[in-house]
């Protein structure tokens, strides 16, 4: 092809930016042009393809200044280039990469064909025509007809360039203008469903960010909405202007502290409104960094449980499990409580004799017509509000089986440690026992048993619990401090554990359990047998960067234990002669080069490998991982091999030692963030929870193990909302959607050279990408981000969870660890 001249390039960065700003949002298909019906054909120029049906229009925007769009409907991700011609001879290229929302609402894509670009005045004086074709090929987007004075004739008054995106509390900026009648001052209306929440006009001063394609001017808003918004729920509000053009980045999403505007005084009458938004804009920025965990007696303090009015008063019973010198304190605070205790028996636990004693004191309870019974440890002293607390949960239509709560450990010189639970986690309960500090559960449920059963708390709840997920009864937890624990001997409770797991294991599958020693708690490791001719399909997306993509294969070859696994490589056009030769290398040894060519996008990479693997389990791995552990394999199938596991992630370490993933939490900054990045990956971490296999809401797909099955059921990772960013938080919660436990096991640990191959994500392109992708998850889960039900509401919700305590706390109502649902808006796209 002809070469552009570069006399004819964009004088500068700028006159480009100002001419992507005023793209028009137009969408119209347009069917291809003969290329006998082309409008001054350029001599002696070869077409290399045979032109599709491309869609897609051009224009004047002003003087010297040309946009339009380009889009390949067979191919969505791709990103088109443009040429550009004045009076039949190429001049330049340019890339159809920048946002048009009604693109992506047409097309269900990024919306990302956008395409601008300026030429000098001077080279359009003597020009005729100026005329865009998808390049390579005979489709002509559109003329623009110019003046023997280079003048445009009228451009359509409709075309409005524009953005708009959240800034935190309920604030929204942006800016708008006309691209053709520059001067003239746009309105902007803000609504939610059809209730218009605001109308302002675009006449401030706007200073664009590093990625925004504009100039500084007056062209700019600043919007607050109604205080009422500040609730705590997901708002989704769409922004246009007065032409019903949509902004860039509408809709929002939109999410508030919520319950600081009650607490902080912002809803007195006595409060401005001036001055409620900015105190709610100080607290939104002070609210997500929390308060550190030193801070946990104030917080004690000022969120105290308060103890519900009952309408009923149930018979209540306590089983204390302990030694008989330590029931009594333990009794006498239960004596305070603000609800009745009708009887009460102490057991000591795992002793000679235990299931007669258990017999004698099951018969007790019965007799005496217990309706709720409550388990214990013996030195515990619960709260004065805990027995009414815990009734209270008990009843309602759909009354829960068990309910436990939070709990504080009291170490030997006083000081007190918060332990903020999780809704119920099954795997941290047979690593942990982490319920058994204070529970509750229907007497109908109280157990009979066996002489090889568990005389213990650990015993008889892991009973209950078996029995209610036998009958598929909800299982409770109240998020309220309600007992204080002493630290007591993590061997005893481990013992105490593992003689209790028996009735929660799958008893089709043989099962090793390893203890291991914790700090505070047990540190249990269930290994049940895996099958070592379970395949399992290695998918390594890669583009060159031979230096990350060796040692991560020579790895696996080297560190892994279980036998039967493939790896496919999926190529994204590399080009490095020594990339290609290690591919004609590993080739001969079993591995499987897949071209995966085109724009990186790495859910279509991945999307294309799984559907050439053969193996019953994938595994999704980056090339800039290394295995250091031969069981690493076998430790993500133990726990991925159960039937209602959807993805298992692995314990990822920074080269320099300090964890960069121990599984994914919701809520940070209304998005997801990697817990314990800031550890060494030898600590324990908060609650100990570095050292056992847990239940998480998602985990990263850097190294992310699922049944092929299960990928394939959920649509695998979503090509089209999330191409690089969220696309493995959105396939765990669309796991979690279709009942399928996340897990994340530190007995799988990689090293990982975050982002290495790729980069970081720091440039104007990349962080524009992040932001629509982030909307879009916003968009798509809303008040699930904010709910993670493995993560505590009494927990700090910024870049690093489990570092701080929630000041205030989130709503504390009973949860439960429910599959989430999309917004319906999304529904289709699923």
């Amino acid at each position: 092809m002809e070469q552009p001249n570069r006399d004819e390039a964009p004088d500068s960065v700028s006159e480009q930016d100002a001419a992507s700003a005023r793209i028009v949002r137009r969408v119209q298909r347009i069917t291809h042009e003969p290329a006998a019906m082309r409008e001054a054909p350029a001599p002696g120029i070869a077409h290399v393809l045979e032109a599709p049906a491309f869609q897609g229009d051009f224009w004047q925007l002003g003087d010297g200044l040309f946009g339009g769009w380009a889009f390949d409907p067979r191919h969505p991700e791709r990103k088109l280039a443009v040429e550009l011609w004045l009076d039949g001879t190429v001049t330049s290229l340019v890339r159809a990469d920048l946002f048009v929302p009604e693109l992506r609402e047409a097309e269900g894509t990024d919306g990302c064909h956008g395409f601008a670009t300026s030429l000098k005045l001077s080279s359009l004086a003597h020009t005729r025509q100026v005329s865009a074709y998808v390049a390579n090929t005979d489709h002509h987007l559109g003329t623009v007809h110019l003046h023997s004075t280079g003048s445009s004739r009228p451009v359509k008054p409709e075309d409005i360039a524009g953005s708009v995106r959240w800034v935190g509390g309920i604030r929204v900026v942006g800016w708008a203008r006309d691209r053709v009648h520059i001067e003239r001052t746009l309105t902007v209306s803000l609504f939610e469903g059809s209730r218009l929440l605001a109308e302002v006009p675009a006449d401030m001063w706007y200073e664009p960010g590093p990625d925004e394609p504009l100039a500084p001017g007056r062209h700019g808003f600043d919007v607050t909405l109604p205080l009422e918004l500040a609730d705590g729920r997901l708002h989704e509000i769409r922004v246009l202007t007065e032409r019903g053009t949509e902004l860039a980045g509408s809709p929002i999403a939109l999410l508030t502290l919520g319950s600081g505007i009650e607490q902080f005084g912002l809803a007195d009458s006595e409060t401005s409104s001036k001055d409620a938004v900015e105190r709610l804009a100080y607290l939104e920025r002070l609210m997500p960094s929390s308060l550190p965990l030193t801070s946990y007696p104030d917080w004690r303090r000022a969120y105290a449980p308060k103890a519900p009015e009952l309408a009923e008063t149930p018979r209540i019973a306590a089983v204390v499990f302990g030694p008989p010198e330590q029931a009594d304190e333990t009794l006498q605070s239960l004596d305070t409580a603000s609800a009745p205790l009708w009887t009460a028996v102490a057991l000591e636990s795992l002793t000679v004799g235990g299931v007669e004693a258990w017999r004698e004191a099951r018969a007790h309870l019965v007799e005496e017509g217990s309706e709720i019974i409550v388990v214990l440890k013996a030195g515990s002293r619960v709260h004065p509000a805990a027995l009414a607390a815990l009734a209270a949960a008990m009843v309602g239509p759909d009354k829960p089986a068990l309910v436990y709560s939070d709990s504080e450990i009291a170490l030997a010189d006083g000081t007190l440690l918060p332990r903020f639970k999780p809704a119920f986690d099954k795997e941290r309960f047979l690593a942990q026992g982490y319920l058994c500090d204070l529970v509750a559960f229907d007497a109908a449920l109280l157990p009979e048993l066996d002489h090889d059963e568990s005389v213990s708390d650990y015993g008889v709840v892991a009973q209950v619990l078996a029995g209610a997920l036998a009958a598929e009864r909800p299982i409770g937890h109240l998020p309220e401090v309600l007992a204080t624990v002493p630290a007591g001997s993590t061997e005893a409770d481990a013992d105490a554990l593992v003689a209790a797991l028996p009735p929660l294991l799958d008893p089709e599958r043989e099962t090793h359990v390893m203890v291991r020693e914790g700090l505070l708690f047990p540190a249990i490791r269930v290994r049940p047998a895996v099958d070592p001719d379970a395949l399992v399909s290695i998918l390594i997306p890669t583009r060159d960067r031979l230096d990350l993509l060796r040692p991560c294969v020579e790895s696996l070859f080297a560190k892994t234990a279980h036998p039967a696994f493939e790896i496919l490589i999926a190529d994204n056009d590399s080009r490095d002669e020594d990339t290609l030769a290690y591919f004609r290398e590993l080739a001969y040894r079993g591995v499987r080069v897949l071209p995966a060519p085109g724009p990186f996008n790495y859910a279509r990479i991945n999307n294309a490998a799984a559907r050439a693997a053969n193996g019953r389990y994938l595994l999704l791995l980056n090339n800039d991982t290394e295995v250091e552990d031969r069981d690493w394999l076998t430790a993500l199938l133990e726990p991925g091999s159960a039937a209602d596991v959807g993805a298992v992630g692995a314990k990822l370490l920074w080269p320099s030692g300090l964890v960069q993933h121990g599984g994914v939490v919701l809520g940070s900054h209304f998005g997801a963030a990697h817990a314990f990045n800031e550890r060494q990956g030898d600590e324990p971490g908060y609650d100990e929870l570095l050292q056992v296999t847990r239940e998480t809401s998602a985990v990263t797909a850097a190294c992310l193990l699922v049944k092929r099955k299960d990928y394939f059921a959920v649509g695998g990772l979503d090509e089209r909302l999330f191409p690089v960013n969220f696309n493995d938080v959105d396939l765990c919660l669309k796991l979690r959607a279709i009942g399928r436990r996340n897990i994340w096991t530190p007995h799988a640990a990689l090293r990982h050279k975050e982002s290495a191959s790729r980069g970081q994500d720091a440039n104007a392109e990349r962080q524009s990408r992040t932001r629509r992708e982030l909307n879009a998850l916003r968009l798509k889960w809303g008040e699930t981000l904010v709910a993670d039900p493995l993560y505590s509401p009494c927990l700090n919700r910024d870049a690093y969870p489990y570092t701080g305590i929630a000041w205030p706390p989130r709503e504390r109502a009973l949860r439960r660890n429910l599959p989430p649902q999309p917004n319906a808006m999304f529904k289709w796209l699923s």
